[in-house]
């Protein structure tokens, strides 16, 4: 797995590419906290260039969502592969993950 990290204003935009599972879950966690401790509060995650998600990173993304919103900010997921859409449809966490459940994830 590979992440780009790239921040304009008060928006940091993360890039992944490759599977996000339970064992680089983590890291994920430390940029967009980091982000966030920078003073970019709004932080978008672009999962387009991801095939696969476990649970153990859609956990970590529903834990991520509440403490960006604590720290004022919005986290938001975008370009959601076919296959993180059905893990989401299958754990109901579209309503959690801020996600219209009917939309493609093209943003």
């Amino acid at each position: 797995m590979a992440m780009w990290v790239d921040t304009a204003g008060e928006r940091t935009r993360v890039r992944v590419v490759g599977v996000l599972n339970v064992d680089n879950r983590r890291e994920l966690e430390r940029h967009v906290l980091d982000a966030c401790a920078r003073g970019t509060p709004d932080v978008v995650l672009d999962v387009a260039d991801v095939p696969r998600m476990d649970t153990a990173a859609l956990a970590m993304l529903l834990l991520l969502v509440e403490r960006v919103r604590v720290l004022g900010g919005q986290f938001r997921l975008v370009h959601l592969t076919a296959e993180i859409r059905s893990l989401v449809a299958r754990t109901q966490t579209a309503g959690l993950l801020g996600l219209d459940p009917e939309s493609p994830g093209a943003d």
